[in-house]
């Protein structure tokens, strides 16, 4: 990795090509579910709390006993989170679980 200049030198200053985009806020009621480099998510925010609930009280080791119990507005989430281990079935605890590392929500303002 690059040293540090030594102390006293000013480090070259970089500028940006890209410019950072204002973070988006959803509209009250809803929340983004961001995935980082995997995509965001806008939900209302009683969906969300369904999805964890479900997914988190869900004790059947396949996907499509999580599926199953969701509504169908949300088992494109479900997937697309699946699919990149961002939820998934812990042995160790004998259910499923999110990952809330992975993940970040962002609520109306």
């Amino acid at each position: 990795h690059a040293e540090a200049p030594p102390r006293g030198v000013e480090a070259p200053k970089v500028e940006s090509t890209t410019r950072a985009k204002p973070e988006e806020v959803p509209e009250p009621g809803f929340v983004i579910i961001d995935l980082g480099v995997y995509g965001k998510f806008k939900v209302r925010e009683g969906d969300w709390r369904l999805f964890v609930e479900v997914v988190e009280s869900t004790c059947e080791p396949v996907s499509e006993g999580v599926i199953k119990r969701l509504p169908p507005r949300l088992h494109g989430l479900f997937r697309h989170m699946w699919k990149w281990a961002i939820v998934k079935y812990s042995v160790k605890a004998g259910r499923w679980v999110v990952d809330y590392r992975k993940l970040r929500v962002i609520r109306a303002r």
